[in-house]
């Protein structure tokens, strides 16, 4: 699996899609992904894994699968809101154009464009404590995944 298409969405948010409406359309803009924009239905998204507890953990015994929910938890290392987050396979998005044509949905083409380039000029983000090898590597690999713009 490429570094690139390991995603990140709420827990909660990712398991009440899942569970309760499984037909909805997952739009991500991604700043290193060279897909940048993609989408897809919440049914056929890959989950990786979820954080709970324990830390991150495969889909192995996962509530979802069950279509039942996590216990309250926080994610005491995250930043923001602290909620949990599961990560998703950004493999199984189709490029944004792609998706919405396949439906027969009309986009205004300079509109995307301009929200590619929005999404570009965003850049990636590390927490202040991370080494600085760690990032030049980090970025090295993703630009050899297709991110030239990184």
């Amino acid at each position: 699996m490429k570094l690139s298409d390991i995603g990140d969405i709420a827990r909660e948010a990712w398991n009440a899609y899942k569970t309760l409406y499984p037909n909805t359309i997952i739009i991500d803009g991604c700043t290193y992904n060279s897909k940048i924009l993609m989408a897809q239905f919440v049914d056929k998204i890959q989950c990786l894994r979820c954080h709970n507890a324990l830390g991150l953990q495969a889909c192995s015994g996962c509530p979802v699968k069950a279509r039942k929910f996590f216990g309250y938890e926080i994610n005491k290392t995250a930043y923001g809101s602290k909620t949990p987050h599961t990560n998703l396979n950004y493999a199984s998005f189709d490029n944004f154009e792609s998706f919405f044509a396949g439906l027969n949905i009309r986009l205004n083409t300079g509109c995307v464009n301009e929200l590619k380039q929005e999404i570009k000029r965003q850049g990636v983000f590390f927490p202040d404590n991370t080494n600085e090898i760690v990032k030049a590597k980090v970025l090295n690999d993703l630009r050899n995944e297709g991110c030239y713009w990184l």
